[in-house]
């Protein structure tokens, strides 16, 4: 495996938060895509590591279809807008739903010719991925290993992906590091995302722990950022976690 990952930035053995766009098929070459904050990790190897859970659309959309576009984006807010998903998603924010995704075609996926059939795909078709990337990179699912990973709701089951890059495209540079806000932001997103599993297990602990987290963030957040991004990340994070208030 030759893909020069040091073209966009990555170092082996590091971790990076991208947005992962899976996709399901509703009908006859009908691509619904689902995008989620995940966490990677570029292998001694050249596999990356990715490990969602169970529960998640990722998860079951990666065993649909073996296929994942890592999206490298500089937005905080996508990364609120992707995580937090409710009824809502997309559906209240004039002009992104429609704007959001584009698609690259991939040609000769020969590999997944007895997979493709299955779902009445042909062998040359397009993937989708977030318009706003400055980098993708496409993957096809090469292996799965069980792990576990012990968190504080107990010991989880897990499948770690070790995804195979087909395909590694910047669209353009990017000198983006995130400021002290949105790396605040980007903490209480994923504090966000634990909030719901702890109110699906009713764990009154952890759902008080993890609201405090997020106040104290939200308050140091807005003692020093007038960033709007972040600002519109924290009203999008507020907005969904009144879900789970008692």
């Amino acid at each position: 495996m030759n893909m020069d990952y040091k073209s966009i930035g990555l170092e082996e053995n590091s971790l990076y938060e991208v947005l992962a766009t899976t996709f399901s098929i509703e009908s006859e070459n009908q691509f619904v895509p689902n995008t989620a904050s995940m966490g990677i990790r570029i292998l001694n190897n050249g596999l990356i590591s990715m490990s969602p859970y169970p529960s998640t659309k990722t998860f079951q959309n990666l065993n649909q279809i073996p296929l994942v576009t890592l999206n490298f984006v500089d937005n905080i807010f996508l990364y609120a807008l992707t995580s937090l998903k409710g009824s809502n998603m997309l559906n209240n924010i004039k002009g992104e739903k429609e704007n959001f995704y584009d698609y690259y075609q991939l040609k000769s996926l020969t590999h997944f010719k007895d997979q493709l059939k299955a779902k009445k795909l042909q062998e040359s078709f397009s993937i989708p991925f977030i318009k706003d990337s400055w980098a993708i990179i496409i993957s096809e699912v090469k292996m799965r290993n069980n792990r576990h990973k012990e968190d504080e709701f107990g010991m989880l089951k897990l499948t770690e992906f070790l995804l195979s890059p087909i395909l590694i495209k910047k669209f353009r540079e990017s000198y983006k590091l995130f400021n002290r806000a949105e790396n605040i932001t980007l903490e209480t997103i994923i504090l966000a995302t634990r909030l719901k599993v702890a109110f699906e297990v009713k764990d009154k602990s952890s759902l008080d722990q993890i609201n405090y987290k997020i106040a104290e963030n939200v308050k140091t957040i807005n003692r020093f950022s007038k960033n709007e991004r972040v600002l519109r990340s924290l009203e999008y994070i507020q907005q969904y976690i009144e879900k789970f208030k008692d």
